[in-house]
């Protein structure tokens, strides 16, 4: 194990000038051409390198420019990796571009991720490539990508969403390159999500699902039924074959789902009648089919764009209308109908109940004024009577008459200050002025009651 450094070397008897490895001087080199004496030169210094051995074999690696101790600290940091067992990363490709790392990434997705998740990379992948695809993975720093995504923001108007959804792609694509060993640093380590406000609060009525459903093609149209009935998700439903539905049980069991766990989902009477009536398929396991190419149903954006067409033709508000709203639309209701959160999250395929309450579930303000009333006939929120302070009207005075009359501020005083502290004041009209000013007022026999404690510490004003 040694350090080697690259430098100039020049032959103190012919003048010939070439570069070498040395280590701490130059003994043991001779010239190539005389075979004379040779010397190091301060013209010029090149990088370090070290050699070390691992299962026998002799490594040398290359360090970089670096000083002396760099070096030293690298190869006492491979020894002490030898002699652990731990691998050893080393920059084999630090020449890679982005670009070059965007198709093995893509290659990588293919066999681990969902096709509908390596869709959203390729989409993620093009604007990166386009910015930062012709630079290295190394050379890559983060002021480079926060200029990525400033004009992405200020140049081609994308959405703060979008933004975030390239940022995650980038970031997933440097956690592969280093732990491939194609890197050593990352440059998002420290840059963060932007904020998103794509929070949705649309519920749609059992009307509007109902003219849903009317207007929906014969082949879209009991997937909406499901995911009325059921909650589930548009993947989860499209999906679905004939061996996961046990029709004697009512139960629909769901293996390809978005957090790859399998859920059994329960069918109520509405749903069994309408797998009844579906037609089967004799070479397919799929429930739905596509009519037009007698296959099973793959995707059913088109058919939803005329869904929604032929309900806005109805009459229907389709403005920002998902399909997903109706999933949203079957966990509030459920709420709403008392079932418990940890029944529906399960039933809803929702990891968290914090998940549920915060992006499915909206709660209108009728529903909450009803709850809020339930919760008062209980008993939990009902006052306790708050008795009332009597104070004995010993030296009681009549205010005197109003000043206002004499050019004076209509201030009325009394003489009696516990009194005042704890009176009720009406109105009345001063005999002379017509004026509005306040009395005292005493109760019953000689108790004064009260319920402003905070009245005329000292005086009573108009």
């Amino acid at each position: 194990m040694a350090i080697y450094q690259r430098v100039q070397i020049q032959c103190t008897d012919c003048g010939n000038k070439f570069r070498g490895e040395v280590r701490s001087n130059t003994k043991g080199l001779s010239c190539p051409a005389c075979k004379g004496f040779v010397k190091k030169t301060t013209n010029w210094r090149g990088s370090y390198e070290i050699t070390y051995y691992r299962k026998g074999r002799r490594i040398k690696e290359c360090i970089g420019r670096v000083n002396k101790k760099i070096a030293e600290k690298t190869l006492a940091d491979r020894k002490t990796a030898i002699l652990e067992g731990r691998y050893i990363k080393r920059k084999k490709e630090s020449d890679m571009t982005l670009a070059e790392l965007g198709l093995k990434y893509l290659e990588w997705a293919c066999r681990h991720k969902k096709p509908n998740s390596v869709r959203r990379d390729r989409v993620s992948i093009k604007p990166l490539e386009r910015s930062l695809g012709n630079r290295t993975i190394d050379d890559i720093e983060p002021p480079d990508v926060e200029r990525h995504i400033v004009r992405r923001l200020e140049v081609d108007f994308v959405s703060r969403a979008t933004v975030n959804r390239e940022t995650t792609c980038l970031k997933a694509m440097f956690r592969q390159a280093l732990q491939w060993g194609y890197t050593e640093n990352t440059p998002l380590a420290g840059i963060k999500l932007m904020r998103e406000n794509n929070e949705r609060d649309r519920i749609l009525t059992p009307l509007e699902l109902k003219i849903l459903i009317d207007s929906a093609p014969p082949q879209l149209a009991p997937i909406l039924f499901l995911l009325a009935n059921t909650g589930m998700r548009k993947e989860e439903a499209v999906g679905l074959r004939w061996s996961d539905i046990n029709l004697q049980e009512r139960i629909m069991v769901l293996r390809d789902t978005k957090n790859h766990e399998v859920r059994e989902v329960p069918m109520n009477d509405n749903v069994l009648e309408v797998l009844e009536r579906l037609p089967r398929s004799l070479k397919y396991e799929e429930v739905f089919l596509n009519f037009r190419k007698n296959g099973p149903l793959r995707k059913i954006q088109y058919a939803w764009r005329r869904t929604t067409e032929e309900a806005a033709r109805c009459g229907m508000d389709v403005t920002d209308l998902w399909i997903h709203d109706i999933r949203r639309t079957w966990i509030t209701r459920a709420v709403e109908a008392g079932i418990d959160l940890p029944t529906i999250s399960k039933i809803a395929g929702v990891k968290t109940i914090k998940t549920l309450i915060d992006k499915y579930t909206r709660v209108d303000q009728d529903h909450r004024h009803e709850a809020v009333q339930k919760v008062m006939t209980v008993g939990i929120t009902k006052p306790t009577p708050i008795p009332t302070p009597l104070v004995k009207n010993t030296n009681s005075q009549k205010p005197v008459s109003c000043s206002k009359e004499n050019g004076g501020t209509g201030r009325t005083r009394t003489a009696d200050k516990g009194f005042a502290d704890l009176c009720l004041t009406t109105w009345r009209r001063c005999l002379k002025c017509e004026f509005k000013i306040k009395e005292r007022k005493s109760g019953a026999g000689e108790g004064v009651r009260t319920l402003d404690f905070n009245l005329g510490k000292v005086a009573l004003y108009h």
